[in-house]
């Protein structure tokens, strides 16, 4: 069984008619037909009571058009949602940090900033030294690690410098 066989079923079932349903669905009426033949065989029951105005759901009809209906809002949200965590709206996002580099007041605004721009993702944060957040970069526990000097130059890793500070030293 496809989701299109599921999608032809419905929309006959809402229109009640086999011609208006393939005019919706632009295509003809013979292929329909079959393809919902070819479903109700697939299944073992008939999903219609054909007659000469058109056509009415039988008893199973009725209770596969509910599922139908489920399965289909299902794959449109599945859908949403995977997307949305493709493009890094939605999902979950690993912060590893050092506390030197939280401790700098830019790297609270980053994160509050993303919450505030993408609140469907959900951000689990980790503190850890320079090495073993590079580590866990490295090997996938961790998404992204904030830290204040690269330890390592680990393959298929990438730095990216987000400020530069000065460094003073005072003496007595």
């Amino acid at each position: 069984m496809e989701l299109r066989h599921l999608r032809y079923f419905v929309m006959v079932a809402e229109e009640k008619h086999f011609t208006r349903a393939a005019a919706r669905l632009n295509m003809q009426q013979p292929p329909l037909s079959q393809q919902i033949r070819a479903l109700e065989q697939e299944l073992g029951f008939d999903l219609f009571i054909r007659h000469a105005k058109g056509v009415d759901l039988t008893v199973g009809g009725e209770v596969f058009l509910r599922e139908a209906h489920d399965i289909l809002q299902r794959v449109s949200q599945g859908a949403l949602k995977a997307s949305r965590t493709a493009k890094g709206i939605e999902g979950h996002l690993s912060v590893g940090f050092t506390s030197s580099a939280a401790s700098h007041p830019l790297i609270p605004r980053i994160i509050r900033r993303y919450r505030d721009l993408y609140p469907g993702v959900d951000i689990g944060l980790n503190e850890g030294n320079a090495q073993e957040l590079t580590d866990d970069v490295s090997g996938g526990d961790v998404d992204v690690g904030i830290l204040r000097a690269p330890v390592g130059n680990p393959q298929g890793i990438a730095y990216h410098r987000l400020l530069n500070e000065e460094l003073v030293l005072v003496l007595p």
